[in-house]
């Protein structure tokens, strides 16, 4: 059996992977106390941050919808048509969020935008939070056969092994479920990343990283990529 050591690089397969984001601590308001039971969530449309992630927007919002209704609360979905209705008011009168020159997001101008659009949709329903979720690409660090990212530890998916064993070393991208939540007066409460699946299968006869097209095949992954994204909200049951 021969043992072999890569180094494995992220071989993309689109640009908006090439932007794959390192991991980041839970960020948690300090104030931040957990709505009562029963009360009203609002969740906005969710959003893919590549195209190859759209097919995985149904179980996100899905997964949503399930898991809060579980912990006990009411969940409404904005539709996506008054959504956009609702930003592209609130971004111009922000100003705009992105700049007239560069073309680059204003990420002050996102902020408040996003925190006014908050406010008016929780004065119109009555809503504790507003929840802003989407699947992005992250980092996850490779140790071994093993890679580990924002809460998650998944067995590297290999082929071309042929009896071969082997160790990784480096970084690969992975899916996560990102969670922005604010409150009724459009102030932040959290955000929160849970892995889910990892985006590629290591080719190791050819050294390579092969893009999954099959990403969203088991449901599980997302399941448990959004109970970790959920944690402030819904701390994981001991």
């Amino acid at each position: 059996m021969i043992r072999r050591t890569l180094a494995a690089t992220c071989l993309l397969l689109a640009t908006a992977f090439a932007s794959a984001q390192a991991p980041k601590p839970t960020s948690v308001a300090p104030d931040f106390v957990r709505p009562a039971t029963g009360s009203l969530i609002v969740l906005l449309p969710g959003e893919a941050e590549a195209k190859q992630l759209e097919p995985g927007l149904p179980l996100l919002v899905n997964q949503l919808q399930e898991q809060l209704s579980r912990g006990g609360y009411r969940v409404a979905l904005l539709d996506a048509r008054n959504f956009a209705v609702l930003w592209e008011q609130e971004a111009t009168a922000a100003g705009g969020v992105y700049d007239p020159i560069t073309g680059r997001p204003r990420p002050e101008a996102i902020a408040k935008a996003l925190n006014i659009l908050a406010q008016r949709v929780s004065q119109g329903t009555s809503a504790s939070l507003v929840v802003k979720a989407r699947l992005v690409v992250r980092e996850a660090t490779l140790t071994g056969t093993k890679a580990d990212w924002d809460g998650q530890s998944r067995r590297v998916l290999t082929r071309g092994l042929a009896g071969d064993s082997f160790e990784l070393r480096g970084t690969t991208p992975a899916l996560s479920v990102e969670v922005l939540a604010l409150t009724d007066v459009g102030a932040f409460a959290f955000r929160n990343f849970g892995g889910a699946s990892l985006a590629y299968v290591m080719n190791v006869g050819a050294e390579q990283q092969q893009f999954r097209e099959d990403l969203f095949s088991d449901p599980q992954e997302l399941r448990e990529g959004t109970a970790i994204a959920l944690r402030p909200l819904l701390p994981a049951k001991r």
